[in-house]
């Protein structure tokens, strides 16, 4: 069984293309050494702080560790909210 979660967090500053693109090259390193997959959104408007939408997927401690001990704590995320978590059927 796979585990799996989606968080909504506001970004506590606007994140530059720059800022995406070095978290995305981190999270997809860290992530493939964990065996986790998932998608990441962000989006906004001008220059306001935008959204993270995130969607993890793999074995259940692996996602815990990364949302509670990672992402979770991060600087860049204010008002988290975690709409789901729990096991599923198959990877997506």
């Amino acid at each position: 069984m796979v585990y799996a979660a989606i968080y909504v967090s506001r970004a506590t500053r606007p994140i530059s293309e720059a800022d995406l693109a070095s978290i995305l090259f981190t999270s997809r390193r860290n992530n493939a050494e964990r065996g986790v997959t998932g998608r990441l959104i962000y989006a906004s408007h001008e220059d306001e702080p935008g959204t993270f939408v995130q969607w993890l997927e793999g074995e259940d401690w692996r996602v815990r560790e990364l949302l509670y001990g990672s992402i979770l704590r991060d600087g860049r995320h204010a008002l988290i909210g975690l709409p789901f978590e729990g096991p599923v059927s198959r990877r997506t």
